[in-house]
């Protein structure tokens, strides 16, 4: 797997961010609240999710995941990350956003912040979108604004092995300008099918 660029300065994606706030690059406020389940057994791994609805419909309801919850929207500032630190120590953590540059550059932000080799990413990637019916995977994909096209270039100085990450139907959609969200799969697979999905690609970290 290649390394990240030593040269990325992650400062640029925190500028990016401020100077794109068009609804998708959005730096919360500081009392924008995470959604965080603890999980029940501390030597466990959490899943970081950035949208908070999408993970509380799933497992909030569901008393068969071990697992840790921290989800919210948008860049987390470094103050965030650093509580988070202390929250989830050297745990694992799996990352779980849709498959668009902002989401994929805040991954990029969380690994250069935690420990090497803590942070993994879930996706979205081509191992989630198994589940997807092929007849819904072209519905599913909304094309990306120009912004957004704009900071797939800047992820990429910051994830070379971007390819690889996501697999390569994901990248394929990536490439052609186009994006797939959490939501998009929760509405083409049944809610149980995702579930245990999303547990087996957690629990493999």
């Amino acid at each position: 797997m290649k390394k990240r660029n030593p040269r990325a300065d992650p400062r640029r994606i925190e500028t990016w961010f401020s100077r794109h706030q068009d609804g998708e690059f959005s730096i919360p406020l500081r009392s924008s609240p995470f959604h965080i389940v603890l999980p029940l057994d501390p030597r466990t791994q959490f899943l970081y999710a950035t949208k908070p609805n999408f993970v509380r419909e799933l497992f909030c309801e569901d008393d068969g995941f071990k697992f840790g919850i921290i989800a919210r929207g948008g860049l987390p500032s470094k103050q965030d990350c650093l509580a988070l630190h202390r929250l989830v120590r050297k745990e694992p953590i799996v990352f779980l956003g849709d498959l668009d540059a902002p989401d994929l550059l805040i991954f990029a932000w969380l690994r250069n912040i935690f420990a090497p080799g803590q942070l993994v990413y879930l996706g979205i990637s081509d191992a989630l979108l198994e589940i997807v019916p092929a007849a819904s995977l072209p519905t599913m994909q909304m094309k990306a604004a120009k912004s957004e096209v704009r900071g797939l270039e800047l992820a990429r100085e910051f994830i070379p092995d971007l390819p690889a990450l996501v697999g390569e139907e994901s990248a394929k959609i990536l490439g052609a300008g186009n994006k797939v969200e959490l939501e998009g799969i929760a509405s083409a697979c049944e809610p149980d099918q995702l579930r245990r999905k999303l547990k087996r690609l957690i629990a493999k970290g």
